[in-house]
């Protein structure tokens, strides 16, 4: 799509991005958690999780159609409210995904999952090519594509889902106080981690432009690439046996040592190697304009190893149903990170903001650690600073050998 769209087009889609990763925290409520925490639940019990979810869909929804002309405002982007609506009803169909969804986790079909997942974004790819390239929508050509693949996921999802799985007509609302409590400490520590991650977008669109924020949006889609890979893996297969062994403190801390030795080693080869390679690889994505954004990617591989390796341990809180914990954390969080960003942007440059940004998730990623360790008794012994620290150097030597390779 960079090839296609004007680069002010691409900083406008950054933005609609970040907007609709902030609607979807709202509309999944913390209840895919839930379901997978709980294990078991009768039908009864997950009909009203059902009907809660299309609740928190809808009203979701509604938010997102209500702040767009708020946001057109401030942005100085009237195509803004053009484009919410097609955003605002992708979540509503994600509302009835996410039961199913989550009841597949708990009965471990991980493998029925990823291949729904598969086939919805292989039809998306191909609607958003011929939207793109035939029709020349420009970027409600990705949008159109992201609601197509939900419509597909619902239908398979539906589908593969057993009978004894389906909602049915008569709910058991005893289940919506329980849910809520644990769902609203997840959703509040998960809006916080999607603002807080998504700050630095928020904020270069601002002070630097949509021409600015475009480089640096593909920059760091270009360094999300293995996160998105690694984080569903964690979420997936990591937190669903966490929760399986909340009564078996000693096989869950060797499980989450080695995960931890696993993800770390892991991001080590993967963000190593994109920030050795990322000039040929921007050039062949985005093309030569773009080619700015190499050193960005370098200076973003420190960042995205250290979101992952956090992940694990705020999957061990929830696998103990402590979302509170997560949520305590990520106002800490952003209180440090959002100043941070804000004057790393200040300086109008974008290897400065995305240092800041990588080195203030580096300082966290450990007081992070220790944050949870007061709290779970099971990471008393747990040996993060061993497993993590010698990927974590050398991600930080690779990452500055590899800007200075590409800094023009």
């Amino acid at each position: 799509m960079s090839r296609v769209v004007s680069t002010e087009d691409l900083g406008l889609y950054s933005l609609l991005l970040v907007f609709s990763a902030v609607a979807a925290v709202l509309q999944d409520g913390g209840l895919a958690n839930y379901i997978v925490h709980r294990q078991t639940l009768s039908r009864p019990q997950y009909t009203s999780i059902f009907i809660l979810s299309i609740s928190l869909g809808l009203s979701s929804a509604v938010v997102l159609l209500l702040a767009a002309g708020w946001l057109a405002q401030w942005y100085q982007q009237q195509e803004l409210t053009a484009l919410m609506p097609v955003i605002a009803l992708t979540l509503l169909i994600n509302s009835v995904i996410t039961p199913y969804q989550a009841t597949m986790l708990v009965d471990q079909r991980q493998i029925a999952l990823a291949k729904t997942d598969i086939a919805s974004r292989l039809a998306a790819i191909v609607l958003a090519a011929i939207l793109l390239y035939v029709f020349n929508l420009g970027i409600m050509s990705a949008l159109l594509a992201a609601l197509c693949a939900a419509v597909c996921r619902l239908l398979l999802l539906s589908y593969l889902t057993p009978k004894h799985r389906q909602p049915c007509l008569k709910p058991d609302f005893a289940i919506i106080a329980p849910a809520m409590h644990f769902g609203i400490f997840q959703t509040l520590a998960l809006l916080l981690n999607q603002l807080r991650t998504r700050l630095d977008q928020l904020i270069i669109g601002k002070l630097l432009g949509m021409e600015l924020l475009a480089i640096y949006s593909l920059a760091k889609e270009l360094t999300a690439q293995p996160t998105k890979f690694i984080t569903p893996l964690i979420q997936n297969i990591l937190f669903p046996r966490l929760a399986a062994l909340q009564q078996h403190a000693a096989q869950q801390q060797q499980l989450f040592d080695y995960a931890i030795k696993s993800i770390a080693w892991s991001n080590l080869v993967i963000y190593s190697a994109l920030a050795l390679c990322a000039g040929p690889l921007v050039n062949l994505l985005y093309g030569s304009d773009y080619q700015t954004a190499a050193a960005i990617v370098s200076i973003l591989c420190a960042y995205g190893v250290m979101r992952t390796i956090g992940a694990a341990y705020v999957s061990l809180a929830q696998a103990r149903g402590r979302s509170d914990l997560e949520f305590y954390w990520n106002i800490i969080a952003t209180l440090v990170m959002a100043p941070a960003i804000w004057f790393g942007a200040l300086s109008y440059s974008l290897p400065l903001t995305a240092a800041t940004l990588a080195l203030v998730q580096i300082a966290m990623t450990y007081v992070g650690f220790y944050y949870f360790r007061h709290f779970i008794p099971v990471l008393q012994d747990v040996r993060f600073i061993t497993l993590s620290k010698y990927p974590v150097l050398i991600m930080l030597t690779t990452s500055v050998a590899a800007f200075w390779l590409y800094w023009d």
